[in-house]
């Protein structure tokens, strides 16, 4: 299945709220359905998934590795972690959730450029093992990018950001376009 738009996110959706609201969701037409481990809903999904039925080709799912983890083993445990989670056998994109953690992301240092190329190299190792069919970042600022796309054979598929009134980061966007990979606005 091609990613689909627009997507239903998960963000603030509670545990309570969140396996009727990906049936409705799904019984109206989306098909492309993103959550991350830090929204602490990715059971209920899986619990509506596995109640509907439907077979894994009809529906996009994607997550996000917390972005306070920044080391290859806990990245690793993540991705089994959430698939377990999900009941699923592959995610349809998996993405770094931050450049740093998010307690720093204001913060105009350190950069965690080392920590995130030891995450990505444990998605790039579970899409080789069909875990993960394609490898994103969010929120990466044109500085994050390079560090990935220039230490990895493996391209980044998508950087979603946010893009509203006051904020359209434009020099990213270009960016991002140069390189030829999807942009997800949130």
């Amino acid at each position: 299945m091609k990613i689909t738009s627009p997507g239903l996110g998960f963000w603030q959706i509670s545990k309570e709220d969140a396996k009727r609201v990906f049936i409705e969701g799904y019984e109206i037409g989306y098909r492309h359905f993103d959550t991350a481990i830090a929204y602490c809903n990715e059971s209920e999904i899986g619990e509506a998934i596995k109640e509907l039925n439907i077979p894994r080709e009809d529906y996009w799912i994607t997550s996000k590795i917390p972005a306070e983890i920044k080391n290859y083993k806990d990245a690793k445990k993540a991705i089994d972690e959430s698939l377990q989670r999900l009941g699923i056998e592959y995610l349809d994109l998996m993405l770094i959730h931050a450049p740093k953690p998010w307690a720093l992301m204001l913060t105009p240092g350190p950069r965690f450029h080392k920590g995130n190329l030891e995450v990505w190299r444990a998605m790039v190792e579970a899409k080789q093992e069909g875990k993960i069919k394609n490898l994103g970042v969010s929120n990466f600022n044109i500085n994050d990018i390079k560090n990935i796309s220039e230490n990895s054979d493996e391209p980044i598929f998508t950087n979603q950001i946010a893009v509203h009134v006051g904020h359209v980061p434009t020099k990213v966007i270009d960016y991002c376009h140069e390189l030829h990979f999807l942009l997800e606005h949130q």
